[in-house]
């Protein structure tokens, strides 16, 4: 197992398409709501080359976000798999469970850590269905944070949430994420939860029209199979 990463980059953000990507750093991977998309020409999305190493993170049960025959592919491989209760649920049902690390904060706004080799991963109880997590992922001194498909960024510790080298996020209406964007400040955001239709207005300037009256700084839009990488900041 590898604790740190090497130059060029610490790491390399992957979009797997909806709300997945994959954080690949030092060998290890950690995936959050992976699989929903077939892209073979990207190996992170790939549940049959995940091992011991690897971490999935899984934000709610919806179907959109837990593809629950590929977990499970990628469980039985030894891959470990960070979800709420819900989640658990489906996936206990496919005989998983020793794979299974089950963190919901009780409480909207709530924290829980989890300690795992080599990283640190903190999840918040946000607004979203039942059993909804926010992730904040710190490993080989990067800090990464997934939104999942909260729908009320106000329920978050925007200063615990502080010097983000990137953040992964949804633009729901109301839920406040322009404001939550400049309070944190992260490195770079990425924009997730899109169709193609709504890519092609990324790439036409036209998508944020109705949302908000400016775009914080740091956008990126990947499409699936696209990956940026981390430097270590200056």
């Amino acid at each position: 197992m590898t604790d740190g990463c090497t130059v060029p980059f610490l790491a390399r953000v992957v979009a797997l398409g909806n709300a997945g990507f994959a954080v690949v750093c030092g060998g290890r991977r950690f995936l959050f709501d992976p699989f929903l998309l077939e892209l073979p020409e990207v190996p992170e999305n790939d549940p049959a080359r995940l091992g011991p190493d690897d971490v999935i993170l899984i934000t709610h049960s919806h179907w959109d976000h837990l593809n629950v025959e590929a977990v499970g592919q990628a469980a039985a491989r030894g891959a470990t798999v960070v979800l709420p209760q819900p989640a658990a649920v489906k996936m206990r049902r496919r005989g998983v469970e020793p794979a299974l690390r089950v963190v919901e904060p009780t409480r909207l706004g709530d924290s829980l850590r989890l300690e795992l080799p080599g990283a640190v991963v903190t999840a918040f109880r946000t607004r979203h269905g039942e059993g909804h997590n926010s992730y904040l992922l710190e490993t080989a001194g990067l800090r990464l944070f997934h939104d999942g498909d909260n729908e009320d960024t106000r329920l978050l510790d925007r200063a615990g949430l502080a010097y983000l080298d990137a953040l992964m996020m949804s633009t729901w209406l109301g839920a406040g994420w322009v404001e939550f964007i400049a309070a944190v400040a992260p490195r770079h955001w990425l924009i997730m939860h899109l169709d193609e239709e709504e890519y092609e207005r990324c790439d036409r300037g036209t998508y944020f029209r109705d949302l908000c009256d400016h775009i914080p700084a740091g956008l990126r839009v990947l499409r699936p199979g696209e990956a940026l990488d981390l430097a270590a900041a200056s």
